[in-house]
């Protein structure tokens, strides 16, 4: 596959991940020192990742995305992802039951005070 022509991936090299974008540092002391992106999965598994029309320094496509949960589609290539589409989702550790409100009350505070 080559990475500046995702048309010519095969099925197999293709990939839907889900996780949390996150940038970590990279190369500390060495030419290359930044911030890279990587998709944090929740098999606790760590995927370099960068999106296909993105310098590689500089990652600005993915900076917004930075600690948000997102679903990738994109090609494989070696270990790392190179995105082609990215999109926010709502965060499922922040998706939890709500209490039911108490009857009688107001937004599940007791109408009754006691002290």
């Amino acid at each position: 596959m080559n990475p500046s022509n995702p048309e010519s991936a095969t099925e197999k090299d293709t990939a839907t991940l889900r996780g949390y974008i996150i940038m970590l540092p990279y190369g500390g002391g060495s030419k290359s020192e930044g911030m890279r992106p990587v998709l944090l999965r929740e098999n606790q598994k760590i995927a370099r990742v960068c999106f296909h029309s993105d310098d590689p320094f500089t990652n600005a496509t993915l900076w917004p995305y930075h600690m948000k949960y997102c679903h990738l589609h994109g090609i494989w290539e070696g270990t790392d992802l190179i995105a082609q589409s990215i999109e926010e989702r709502p965060d499922p550790a922040l998706d939890f039951p709500r209490p039911s409100p108490i009857p009688g009350s107001i937004e599940g505070f007791s109408s009754s005070a006691t002290n």
